[in-house]
């Protein structure tokens, strides 16, 4: 049985940041009671995609939440055209460390079906999932799935919500929704995907420039924006 949960998002290819944090924060990959959550967005901005395929492969007690970033990767391997955003929100860079130089002629990824790295990309790829349940936390990456009224309602059946509502609730940003849209009573929403900085916004103790993990009513922002700040948050949460 898990006991501790070590929590952790958006670590964006930074594998040594994220060793050393949860390193710093006890978890222990072969202690068969703790589970590391991973709430998305693995690669892209860090300069470290193979071993953090390699870490994050590596680890039996894992759950991995899927990212927008990690969407992406999976449309691309499925086939999707390069786009300009995929330049500067990195993924491009993070094909190049994975598959090399070339990897991408006419802008679509054409590596061998038996190539090693595609094999270890799709397996890790491909177990991520939408939200985690834990007691009384909900962990996803960008928020739960919504409606389209203003303001918005978390829809009624959330857990059982289309993949395509997933996939938009991660580009949801944490910022514009908390205090506004109602979390599912009595759970706490932990996500990532925009800067846990922007708490700043809701609490005038904090600066624009505090990464640190913000401890709202009944939620938690994670992401500490790594490429900024040079750290990982974690999270730990014991039974």
């Amino acid at each position: 049985m898990m006991e501790k949960l070590f929590v952790i998002s958006d670590v964006h290819g930074f594998y040594t940041e994220t060793k050393k944090a949860l390193l710093k924060a006890g978890f222990d990959e072969n202690n068969d009671t703790h589970l590391l959550v991973c709430l998305g967005d693995v690669f892209d901005r860090g300069q470290e995609s193979r071993e953090m395929l390699d870490y994050l492969l590596s680890i039996k007690n894992k759950v991995l939440v899927r990212g927008n970033h990690d969407q992406r990767m999976l449309d691309i391997i499925n086939g999707s055209h390069l786009a300009f955003h995929d330049i500067f929100n990195g993924t491009y860079d993070t094909i190049v460390q994975l598959f090399g130089e070339g990897s991408t002629p006419n802008g679509i990824l054409q590596v061998s079906k038996t190539d090693e790295t595609l094999i270890k990309v799709k397996r890790l790829l491909f177990s991520t999932i939408n939200y985690y349940e834990w007691g009384d936390y909900i962990f996803v990456h960008g928020w739960l799935p919504v409606n389209s009224e203003n303001p918005p309602v978390v829809l009624k059946d959330w857990r059982n919500a289309r993949d395509e509502d997933w996939h938009a609730a991660a580009w949801l940003e944490w910022q514009k929704l908390y205090g506004k849209v109602a979390i599912p009573e009595g759970k706490t929403l932990v996500c990532g995907h925009r800067s846990a900085a922007l708490a700043n916004q809701f609490d005038g103790s904090r600066s624009s420039s505090d990464y640190t993990t913000f401890f709202g009513k009944n939620f938690i922002a994670l992401d500490a924006c790594t490429i900024f700040s040079g750290f990982v948050n974690v999270l730990v949460l014991e039974k």
